[in-house]
């Protein structure tokens, strides 16, 4: 949803206080056609705002967080898979917490998801956290955020090819204007590599 998209906003402005990070002066338009675009595919905001869009917001701005630290961590480190394995068990450990003090755990239940969570697990946790570990040593964290921003246009693309869920006029010119700010700042004159050369 749009509250979600906020991170494209967050991102540089963390960059900024956290890094140290001059984000690159194409981030800023980029990012607003990135809000507007998820604003179109969302189809806007409705409603009262309530608490649940409160929390929604808090996990955008976790979000900018963790790409800015993963990025700034990475390009510290020769080692970015190490971090990612210390990433990854940190999540075992404290959501595996939370889940056992707050649900019942049933092996039953775990087993006839087994496909999806072997799905998410793997393929969206690790090998998506292994990639994003290794091209932020290379790009910088406002940059990122506008090129993950893709992941609502790509899902509702999909969405569209195999499950033959519709989209609006909004919501292809949403998806357009994301690309567009993907194609803003890959293609806005190119500065050094944010991973200093070896002596």
């Amino acid at each position: 949803g749009f509250l979600t998209s906020l991170y494209i906003l967050f991102t540089p402005i963390a960059a900024m206080a956290i890094g140290r990070e001059r984000p690159n002066p194409a981030v800023w338009p980029a990012a607003a056609l990135g809000l507007i675009g998820a604003w179109l595919l969302s189809g806007g905001i409705s409603g009262t705002f309530v608490i649940g869009d409160g929390l929604v917001t808090l996990g955008a701005i976790g979000w900018a967080l963790q790409i800015v630290l993963l990025g700034l961590a990475t390009r510290r480190s020769d080692r970015p898979m190490t971090l990612v394995v210390i990433e990854g068990a940190m999540v075992v450990v404290v959501c595996g917490a939370w889940a056992a003090l707050h649900e019942p755990i049933s092996l039953s239940a775990i087993a006839a998801a087994g496909w999806e969570l072997a799905y998410t697990g793997l393929v969206a946790g690790i090998v998506g956290y292994s990639l994003q570990a290794v091209a932020q040593r290379h790009t910088e964290a406002s940059d990122a955020a506008i090129v993950f921003s893709t992941e609502a246009p790509f899902a509702a693309l999909f969405g569209w090819l195999f499950l033959g869920e519709g989209l609006t006029a909004g919501q292809w010119a949403g998806s357009a204007a994301i690309f567009a700010a993907v194609l803003l700042v890959q293609l806005w004159p190119t500065r050094r590599s944010v991973v200093p050369e070896q002596a």
